[in-house]
């Protein structure tokens, strides 16, 4: 699907939500209902707010496509669309393809566990509403667990602290210090802010929000952090071996833009 499909301002809707799904038959119905839930209320309220869902599953191998099909069955196609890559891609993939597509003047990433309380969309959408561009402004704001963290790191084991902290290590390498936490689903842009750093993004798997920074800074897109309400669920996907393919990724994001190898299209 080519970048701005869908770009016809009389299609367009206030917010787009995508959500990356992959072997999520068990979790992701939840996560959606939550959502419309919310959706629906707020449409009630405000004649003026309108939204869509764009569900993209990344070539999963259980029912992930039928659960998502059957939900959104209930709804009109403008309101909740499932694709589907034809391999499994990465979740990066899998976010690109649905902002490609998304017709909202704010594209929210958020993720199909549903980890993230979906009504927290209000405390991202705020840093935009203060803004005298309004949803129009530069920004990338994201949810950010930090505050979660001191707790956290009690109930990890030694190991996944350590590993945690050889990460962020890169990341600081990678980026700067000044995001806390680039891995939280949970992530608000502007329309053109969400196209152009989607339009360049060559990290397909683990470590693509870390190049989604790195491309905010090199585009001159203001990032903003804004705690968000977080509870673990179980089924995490995240292994040693995506870890170790993660550092991998964050080492080629520094590279290959450095050497130019990857270069970014204003």
């Amino acid at each position: 699907v080519a970048m701005g499909a869908g770009d016809d301002v009389g299609q367009l809707v206030t917010l787009s939500s995508i959500v990356p799904a992959y072997n999520e038959e068990r979790r992701l119905v939840n996560m959606l209902r939550e959502a419309v839930q919310y959706l629906q209320k707020r449409e009630e309220m405000d004649s003026t707010f309108s939204w869509e869902i764009i569900v993209v599953d990344d070539g999963s191998v259980d029912r992930t496509k039928e659960v998502a099909q059957r939900f959104a069955a209930s709804y009109s196609a403008d309101r909740i669309r499932v694709v589907r890559l034809p391999k499994n891609s990465g979740k990066g993939a899998a976010v690109k393809e649905g902002m490609s597509m998304a017709r909202g003047r704010l594209l929210l990433m958020v993720d199909a566990d549903g980890a993230t309380r979906f009504a927290d969309v209000e405390r991202l959408e705020k840093h935009f509403l203060a803004h005298s561009s309004g949803t129009a402004a530069p920004l990338l704001v994201a949810g950010s667990r930090a505050h979660l963290q001191a707790s956290a790191m009690v109930k990890r084991s030694w190991h996944r602290n350590l590993l945690m902290h050889a990460f962020h290590f890169l990341v600081t390498l990678a980026i700067g210090g000044h995001v806390k936490d680039t891995q939280c689903g949970f992530k608000l842009f502007s329309r053109d802010s969400g196209k152009r750093i989607f339009r360049n993004l060559n990290v397909r798997r683990w470590a693509f929000d870390v190049e989604v920074f790195y491309l905010a800074s090199k585009l001159a897109i203001d990032v903003r952090e804004e705690s968000v309400t977080w509870t673990e669920i179980a089924g995490s996907k995240m292994r040693i071996t995506g870890m170790i393919q993660m550092a991998k990724e964050i080492v080629q994001i520094k590279l290959l833009h450095l050497l130019g190898l990857w270069r970014i299209q204003a």
